[in-house]
């Protein structure tokens, strides 16, 4: 038997191990191993197997271990055929059992942009609505020009750290071009709009939350964003679900940095091992993984290009709890 062991305690491995002696007691034959009555002619996996499994997944479960494979062995000790083999990892189920994951996660971690909403047109940044408020204020400016603007925006936020302020943005956009950076047309560019008019939740999202909240499941964002964001939550009918916020730009800092995914747990009260991170880039949720957190990568129109565990649609996490 091999393991990477988790978090676990004395006390509760004391607890699992007596387990594992009463199974064995329980369900042992004489001496030997042998024992008396018809053998089973269809599969040689009975209820004394069945017994040394549910023994074995409560210890994975005590422990916190999170890959344990169970190898057959021969009477002399040595290594026999891999055939007989069982694996239990953090999704794995158990004959006859419940799934390893389903009884140890207890919140939900959402990236925002990609696996709740998505803008209405495909662009995140600038707002859709850029264009036609540079417009409003400077007439002349080309559809080239304006392009260009887009483009320098999108650089900044490359070599950003984290999110810049809304105005710093706007006014290097602005300044590429030759715009005026005047306060009226910065003022104009991040007026308030009905959510709804710029952005979209996807078809799988709403419904996905309603039962989690039904089952008691508990949710966080952990985003990239601005400090607005539970605003558009909100104005697209989501804000009620999230009671934490865990947002680049009061943080001061982007993902995978692990303030981001511990903000959102630690104000949850619950430690990484309790929480499911989601993102639809693969390279954090394989952060959050790294930090302890399960992870799902939401790829809804790609196939996963990593071997992070994946999802194409959001109700598939409904199986893990």
């Amino acid at each position: 038997m091999t393991g990477t062991a988790g978090r676990g305690a004395g006390g509760r491995r004391r607890r699992v191990q007596q387990a594992v002696a009463e199974e064995s007691d329980a369900t042992a034959g004489p001496a030997g191993g042998s024992y008396a009555g018809a053998e089973d002619s269809v599969s040689d996996h009975g209820p004394v197997e069945s017994a040394y499994l549910e023994a074995v997944a409560a210890f994975v479960e005590e422990t916190g271990v999170r890959h344990l494979t169970i190898t057959q062995v021969d009477r002399e000790g040595r290594r026999m055929a891999l055939s007989h083999r069982q694996t239990f990892g953090p999704s794995a189920c158990p004959p006859g059992g419940r799934s390893l994951t389903s009884e140890r996660l207890r919140a939900v971690l959402f990236d925002s942009g990609g696996v709740l909403m998505r803008p209405i047109g495909g662009r995140w940044n600038p707002r859709a609505d850029f264009e036609a408020t540079v417009l409003a204020h400077a007439p002349s400016v080309t559809p080239a020009e304006l392009a260009a603007a887009v483009a320098a925006g999108d650089r900044f936020f490359e070599s950003a750290i984290s999110n810049p302020a809304q105005d710093d943005y706007h006014r290097l956009m602005l300044s590429h071009i030759g715009v005026a950076p005047t306060p009226g047309l910065l003022a104009d560019l991040t007026r308030p709009v009905d959510p709804a008019a710029v952005l979209e939740t996807f078809p799988d999202v709403l419904g996905t939350l309603q039962e989690l909240r039904r089952r008691g499941v508990r949710m966080a964002v952990v985003s990239d964003a601005w400090p607005d964001l539970p605003a558009l939550h909100a104005g697209l009918g989501l804000g009620s679900f999230f009671e934490v916020y865990a947002i680049s730009a009061e943080l001061d800092c982007n993902k995978p940095d692990p303030r981001m995914y511990h903000h959102a747990s630690t104000g949850l009260r619950l430690d990484p091992t309790r929480c499911l991170f989601i993102d639809d880039d693969p390279e954090l949720v394989a952060a959050a993984i790294g930090l302890g957190y399960e992870g799902r990568a939401m790829c809804r129109d790609a196939a996963p290009g990593t071997e992070v565990p994946s999802i194409a649609t959001l109700d598939e996490i409904l199986e893990l709890f």
